[in-house]
């Protein structure tokens, strides 16, 4: 799209968002680019013991990590 419309979509949407977040339990691309791994551990391990270590690991990530989290 950037391409046909000889704008630069991404970089005014990355400038006006994602820096603005990042850093912060806002940034929402963080979590959710941690969640699908996360996920996919928990559905590997299958152990409560495993989930609550890994849940609690992952609650101290660094602000806009530790939301992956709630979207597992």
């Amino acid at each position: 799209m950037e391409l046909t419309h000889r704008k630069a979509f991404y970089m005014e949407g990355f400038s006006k968002v994602y820096t603005q977040t990042f850093g912060t339990a806002d940034c929402l691309e963080e979590g959710l680019a941690n969640a699908p791994a996360l996920t996919e551990t928990w559905n590997k391990m299958k152990n409560s013991k495993v989930d609550h270590a890994l849940a609690s690991y992952v609650a101290e990530y660094p602000p806009g990590y530790e939301q992956g989290n709630k979207f597992r």
